[in-house]
């Protein structure tokens, strides 16, 4: 419900049954949903917690004048209550400290807030910069955040790896911050950038942290938000992608875990095809060859069974032939209606397409398909098509150039003067020379060091 409605702020309040109250300031670039939602609206009505929602209709940081009328209807609500609870992001992470003491907080948490708008005082980013037009420097000068501010036990989330631009930016905020209040408690959000509420949100995993800061001691609630983080599929995703090109086998352990298979929401990470598939290549290309067979028996039967466990995988009527597989993570296949090389997300997502794999034929490695168990050699056909054909018993001249480095392979046009490869968003095209982003790798379904080792190399 809207209690108030100015040129520039907007304010909800929801009545619940709670004996304390949380106030919430919305983050920067959210101002065209201030008249319809508030931020922990969807938490608040679930648990039936009374909030008051502070929205601004400007990313302004909530230097208003409004703020002054905003804040006496705020007292006025929340005097009936035990305990006030304020939280805010990045802006509203901003607004939360700013107005803390003058909100008469118990309890403030928030996530990656600024310290001042005042360059005199800190450097400022691009986005502080283009809004400062809109502040006298009187306004700007007393933008920075005094001590006597504040009020309440303050908890700041941060990124402390500074994984982006902007998280690097947060973490001197921070130190100025912890340093003229030096009772307020670091919350480390790991991975999680600038926008950490991507990593924590969900209505059941933001009630476990409100609960925290309700009635837990500081090591609670860093506790608390380190839970509900560990575990949400967005930090898993990030983590993945940060970790994956070095720790390939770490990777690879946790998302095989038990652990990983209780992870709500996993369907996100496990229908990415694209990023499993390049787990894959980084295992199989990194000495890992067992691992990288089980991950990619994994992927493809996961599309056809949504099964997690190998033990529910019978191998009976995989053939062991490796399947070449992408740097940026795509199988390549062989359209038979085109007679091109295309890539492929999963065996099934291309009517015409089908996978390509690698055959050892009097000690001469051949690219074929194999159908209903017939195997098909391709060779070059006109121009920049293939022909498929009944594998021959011996290589001819329009055979595919295939050549290896290490666990990595390169597959030549037909003038030999060009390598395929695929991009990153799946397309097929050619380079001049051999880079580990134009590589292919091959991998099969049942491992066995025989064929692995004699079939390659």
């Amino acid at each position: 419900m809207i209690i108030f409605e100015g040129e520039e702020l907007v304010l909800h309040y929801h009545e619940g049954h709670s004996d304390y109250i949380i106030i919430t300031f919305n983050g920067a670039y959210e101002y065209h949903h201030a008249r319809n939602t508030f931020f922990l609206e969807p938490v608040v009505k679930k648990y039936d917690i009374s909030c008051i929602g502070i929205n601004s209709k400007a990313d302004l940081y909530y230097l208003i004048k409004e703020m002054d009328r905003v804040i006496d209807l705020c007292n006025d609500i929340t005097k009936n209550y035990n305990k006030i609870i304020i939280m805010g992001l990045c802006m509203g992470g901003y607004g939360a400290i700013k107005y803390s003491r003058r909100l008469n907080a118990d309890v403030v948490f928030t996530m990656n807030p600024r310290y001042t708008l005042n360059e005199k005082d800190y450097a400022v980013v691009d986005f502080v910069k283009s809004i400062m037009h809109n502040f006298s420097q009187e306004e700007i000068e007393k933008s920075t955040i005094q001590a006597e501010d504040v009020k309440g036990k303050i908890y700041i989330g941060h990124d402390p790896i500074d994984i982006s631009d902007i998280s690097k930016q947060d973490r001197p905020q921070k130190e100025v911050l912890l340093k003229i209040l030096p009772h307020a408690v670091s919350v480390p959000i790991y991975f999680s950038g600038h926008i950490t509420i991507h990593h924590l949100q969900g209505s059941q995993e933001m009630k476990h942290i409100i609960d925290a800061l309700v009635h837990g001691e500081d090591q609670e609630v860093v506790k608390a938000v380190n839970k509900v983080r560990k575990h949400h599929i967005t930090n898993i995703l990030v983590k993945t992608n940060a970790l994956m090109s070095k720790y390939p086998l770490l990777v690879y352990k946790m998302l095989t875990s038990l652990t990983f298979q209780k992870v709500k929401n996993n369907h996100l990470l496990l229908e990415d095809y694209p990023l499993r598939l390049r787990l894959c290549y980084l295992l199989n290309t990194n000495g890992y060859q067992q691992e990288s067979s089980n991950y990619l028996k994994l992927t493809f039967f996961y599309r056809l069974m949504r099964t997690l466990s190998l033990t529910d995988i019978q191998s009976a009527s995989i053939n062991s032939y490796p399947y070449v597989i992408s740097y940026n993570g795509f199988y390549l296949g062989y359209n038979f209606i085109t007679k091109k090389i295309e890539s492929i997300v999963n065996f099934y997502e291309k009517k015409f397409c089908l996978p390509l794999q690698l055959y050892k034929l009097n000690g001469k490695i051949r690219l074929v398909c194999v159908h209903q168990g017939v195997i098909f050699a391709i060779q070059y056909g006109k121009e920049d098509s293939f022909d498929l054909v009944l594998l021959p018993n011996t290589t001819t001249e329009n055979s595919v150039k295939i050549s290896f480095s290490d666990y990595r392979l390169f597959i030549q046009t037909k003038s030999k003067k060009q390598y395929i490869c695929v991009s990153p968003n799946g397309d097929i095209a050619t380079s001049n020379q051999l880079k580990e982003w134009e590589s292919f790798t091959a991998i099969p379904m049942t491992y066995n060091n025989d064929i692995n080792n004699g079939c390659l190399f």
